[in-house]
C-alpha cells in the first residue's frame, strides 16, 4: 500500500520491476514521482553538508576550522588556501609594478641605455646630418623662393602689380639671409669646398639682387625705369652664379636647379607696369596698399591719349626733417657703437640691444655693411650701421634727415 504524503524516510526501497504488475498506472505514476522527490531532496542535503565543511565553520570544539564529520575532504578547496593564493597573486603583481624585477637584470642592460626605477629606456643618439642633405634642403628653398618671386614677375602689369613685386622681393630676401647664415654653418668635403664657396658667392649675389628691386619698386615709377637695366643685369649675374655651382658640384643626388628656369630675371612685365605708374601718378612712389582708379585701359601699343582731367592736387609740404626714431633689429643679440661711420672704428663700451629703440639725428654715408652704405648718427654722437636698424635696411626712408 502506497504512502498518500511526501514524507517518506530516506531508506525507501527503490521500487522493483515487477511492482508495475502489482499496481494500476495511477498508483505506479505516483509511487515514481515520490521517489523523485525522495531523492531530489538527498541530494539536496548532502550538497549543503559538503559546502558547510568546505567552509570551516566554528563547530562543536568552537574552533574555526575545525570539521564536525571525520569524512574524508580529498577534493575540497577551503577557503583560506584560496585567500591565500589570491594575497601571494596580488604581492607578486605589486612587487613588478614597484620595479623590484629589474635590479637583477642591470648588469645585462645594453650600452647607451638608461636604467630608470620602473623600466629601461634605450636613449638612441640624434642622427648626424650630412652635408648633402643640408645642401639639397637649403637648394630646395632656394627653389621655392625663385618661383614665389617669379610669379609677380609674369604677371605684373599694371600700377598694382609695382606693389606685388616689391613684397614679394622683401619677403624673399629675408629667406635669403636665413639661409646665407645657414651655409655659413656648414663644413663641406674637401672635394666639394670650390662647389661651396660658389653656392655662397650665388646666395650673396641673390641678396644683392632681391634688395634692387626692392630699391626699383621702392622709389619713383621714373627712377626705377633708369635702374631696371642695371637690374635685369645684376639678375643674370646671379643666373650665372648658380650655374657655376650646379656645374661645379656634378649635380648632386637630389639637388634640383630651380633658380635658373624660374625667370626672376624676367623684368618685362615689371617695366610695363613701372611705366603705368609713371603715367599715373607721376613724381610719386607706389605705396604698398595702392587701389588703381577706375579708368579705361589701353587696347593696343599705341601710347593713349595725354588725359585732359584737372591737375592733381600740390604735393603735401615736405616734413621737417628732425630726429627721428627706430629699433635695432636683424642683430645677434645687441650692436656695438661707433665713433665714425666706420665698421671698425668701435666704442668698446654696451651698445643697444635688439628691440632697444634710439633716436636718429641723421643719415650719412661710410663703410658698406650688408650691402647698405648708410649708417646713422644717434643723438649721443655716436654711429650705428643703418643695416641693423628695422626701417633703414635697405636706405633711410623717405623724408629722414640726411647729415
Amino acid at each position: 500500500m502506497t504512502h498518500s504524503d511526501h514524507s517518506a524516510p530516506r531508506d525507501v526501497p527503490p521500487l522493483g520491476h515487477n511492482l508495475e504488475n502489482r499496481l494500476s498506472p495511477e498508483e505506479y505514476a505516483e509511487e515514481r514521482r515520490r521517489e523523485s522527490q525522495e531523492r531530489l531532496q538527498q541530494f539536496h542535503r548532502e550538497e549543503a553538508e559538503r559546502a558547510q565543511r568546505s567552509r570551516g565553520f566554528r563547530g562543536v570544539h568552537h574552533r574555526v576550522g575545525v570539521m564536525n564529520d571525520t569524512q574524508p575532504t580529498m577534493g575540497r578547496s577551503p577557503g583560506w588556501i584560496i585567500t591565500a593564493f589570491v594575497l601571494a597573486l596580488l604581492m607578486f603583481l605589486m612587487t613588478r609594478a614597484c620595479g623590484d624585477d629589474e635590479r637583477p637584470r642591470a648588469a645585462s642592460v645594453a650600452p647607451g641605455a638608461k636604467v630608470t626605477a620602473t623600466r629601461t629606456v634605450a636613449v638612441t643618439p640624434p642622427r648626424p646630418v650630412s652635408y648633402a642633405e643640408s645642401v639639397r634642403r637649403i637648394t630646395r628653398r632656394l627653389n621655392l623662393s625663385a618661383s614665389k618671386l617669379s610669379g609677380p614677375l609674369a604677371a605684373a602689369s599694371v600700377v598694382g602689380d609695382v606693389a606685388r613685386v616689391r613684397r614679394a622681393a622683401r619677403s624673399q630676401l629675408g629667406l635669403l639671409n636665413v639661409l646665407n647664415a645657414d651655409l655659413a654653418n656648414l663644413t663641406p668635403p674637401a672635394p666639394l669646398v670650390h662647389a661651396h664657396n660658389g653656392l655662397m658667392d650665388a646666395v650673396r649675389a641673390h641678396r644683392a639682387y632681391l634688395a634692387t628691386l626692392v630699391r626699383t619698386t621702392s622709389g619713383r615709377p621714373v627712377d626705377g625705369l633708369r635702374q631696371l637695366d642695371a637690374a635685369r643685369t645684376q639678375g643674370e649675374a646671379v643666373l650665372e652664379r648658380y650655374r657655376t655651382f650646379y656645374s661645379d658640384a656634378g649635380r648632386p643626388p637630389g639637388v634640383r636647379d630651380g633658380v635658373v628656369p624660374a625667370g626672376i630675371a624676367h623684368l618685362d612685365g615689371l617695366r610695363n607696369a613701372l611705366r603705368d605708374a609713371r603715367d599715373v601718378q607721376p613724381g610719386r612712389p607706389v605705396p604698398d596698399s595702392y587701389l588703381p582708379a577706375s579708368r579705361p585701359r589701353a587696347t593696343s601699343t599705341q601710347r593713349p591719349p595725354a588725359r585732359t582731367t584737372p591737375a592733381p592736387p600740390a604735393a603735401p609740404p615736405a616734413p621737417v626733417r628732425g630726429p627721428v626714431t627706430d629699433y635695432i633689429a636683424r642683430s645677434t643679440g645687441s650692436v656695438n657703437y661707433r665713433f665714425s661711420p666706420s665698421w671698425d672704428d668701435v666704442d668698446r663700451n654696451e651698445g643697444p640691444k635688439e628691440g632697444a629703440y634710439v633716436t636718429i639725428e641723421c643719415f650719412v654715408r661710410g663703410e658698406r655693411v650688408e650691402g647698405n652704405v648708410w649708417w646713422a648718427r644717434l643723438d649721443t654722437g655716436r654711429y650705428v650701421p643703418a643695416y641693423y636698424l628695422h626701417k633703414s635696411e635697405l636706405g633711410p626712408p623717405d623724408g629722414s634727415p640726411i647729415c
